[in-house]
């Protein structure tokens, strides 16, 4: 292994200054405090120019938070974190790895072609190993991702939306025992479901009005409801097929899959955008 390349005694730039820079990021509580790369408006023009969006285009809305992704905070954000301007049309992107997946890439299941370079956009809450080496069964295996997604710790707004990332191996598997990416799709949803007593017993059996979110029947800001004749009664946690997204990544032969919690839109399909299309508009 060869050693890491060591820059001239004669700075590029003033160390001081730099530091000076970060340090004033991380005084207004822009920064966790780790290093990040100072943006100037020279340097996020470059990043706004690869896009033909506007700097005010809303990326992702987050009314629970009364905030909004725009694609000029993108773009700082992207900065600051080290992404280099030619990269900034795939930030945020969640990739398929595609040469190990059995199924088409995840832009096909949302309205584009195989041939399309493609970025799908969320905003990620959690991230949910799931350790699974102990069967081959399909349906046990699609069970095991439903279980974890209707956890009640993971239990905030009144129904998920998450993205199942499955290894290949894992992928391979549902493939060979002729499950399609929607066959999985609709098994997780019909297991996606808690009981009243479940949630009863975790205060998560009502939900607030005005955020959705899920808290005790009693709760002050509970809408109201009538608890079900039989506590045992399952209720779903899952709207629709848009709320389960098969991804297929990571190494070929680790029995580990993940679910992706997203405070994205639920019931809709995600966001996705074609990256060749933005420039060839930017070109025209």
């Amino acid at each position: 292994m060869t050693e890491p390349p060591v820059i001239d005694d004669a700075p590029l730039a003033d160390p001081a200054e730099v530091r000076r820079a970060m340090e004033y990021y991380s005084a207004r509580g822009w920064t966790d405090g780790l290093p990040v790369v100072p943006v100037t408006e020279s340097y996020l023009s470059q990043f706004l120019a690869t896009t033909a969006r506007a700097p005010s285009d809303v990326i992702i809305p987050m009314p629970h938070l009364n905030r909004a992704l725009t694609v000029r905070l993108a773009a700082i954000n992207a900065a600051l974190a080290g992404c280099l301007p030619a990269y900034f049309p795939v930030v945020l992107a969640a990739w398929d790895s595609e040469e190990d997946s059995p199924w088409a890439p995840l832009h096909t299941d949302n309205g584009l072609s195989a041939t399309d370079s493609a970025c799908t956009s969320t905003v990620i809450r959690s991230v949910l190993h799931i350790e699974a080496r102990h069967t081959i069964v399909p349906e046990q295996l699609a069970t095991d991702r439903a279980d974890s997604i209707g956890r009640t710790g993971a239990m905030v707004r009144a129904f998920a939306s998450v993205y199942v990332v499955l290894n290949p191996e894992h992928a391979r598997l549902f493939d060979k025992h002729g499950w399609s990416k929607q066959d999985l799709k609709q098994a997780i949803i019909e297991r996606g479901s808690r009981t009243y007593r479940d949630l009863a017993a975790s205060g998560k059996e009502a939900i607030a009005k005005g955020t959705g979110w899920r808290l005790p029947a009693d709760h002050p800001d509970a809408l109201p409801q009538t608890a079900p004749s039989d506590p045992d009664t399952p209720v779903p946690i899952l709207r629709s097929a848009h709320d389960v997204q098969i991804v297929v990544a990571g190494a070929p032969n680790a029995g580990v899959s993940s679910i992706v919690e997203t405070f994205g839109a639920v019931g809709r399909p995600p966001s996705v955008v074609k990256v060749e299309d933005q420039k060839q508009d930017q070109e025209e």
